[in-house]
C-alpha cells in the first residue's frame, strides 16, 4: 500500500468501495507531486489562520481609528461648544460697548449743539 512502485512513484489508493470491499483502484502519483500536495496543504493551513490574524488585525485596527474619531469629534464638539460660549460673550461685549457709543455720540451731539446755541 505505501510501497515505492518501481518506477519511483508512490501509490496511490483511489476509490473505496465502502465497506468490507476491497480498494478498487490503484494509480501511482509522482513523489514531486506528493511533495508539492503537502506544502500547499501545510501552506493553506498557514495561510487561513494568518488570513484570520490579518483579518482580526484589520478589525482591531479598525476599531482604534474609530474610537479615535469618535474621541476626536466628541474634542471637536466640545471646543466648538467653548468657542460658541466665547463668541456669544463676545458678542454680548460688542453689543455693550455699541451702546456705550451711541450714548456718547448722543451726548456728544448734544454738548456741540449746546455750544452752539451757547455763541
Amino acid at each position: 500500500m505505501g510501497r515505492l512502485g518501481t518506477s519511483g512513484t508512490v501509490p496511490f489508493l483511489h476509490g473505496y468501495g465502502g465497506l468490507g470491499e476491497p480498494l478498487m483502484h490503484m494509480r501511482c502519483l509522482p513523489p514531486l507531486f506528493c511533495r508539492l500536495f503537502s506544502i500547499c496543504l501545510v501552506v493553506f493551513s498557514w495561510s487561513a489562520g494568518s488570513a484570520t490574524a490579518y483579518e482580526s488585525d484589520v478589525v482591531y485596527n479598525l476599531r482604534k481609528s474609530r474610537d479615535a474619531l469618535l474621541s476626536q469629534r466628541q474634542e471637536l464638539l466640545n471646543a466648538s461648544a467653548r468657542i460658541s460660549q466665547q463668541i456669544l460673550q463676545l458678542q454680548q461685549q460688542n453689543d455693550r460697548i455699541n451702546a456705550y457709543l451711541r450714548d456718547t455720540d448722543a451726548a456728544l451731539r448734544d454738548v456741540e449743539i449746546s455750544l452752539r446755541t451757547a455763541k
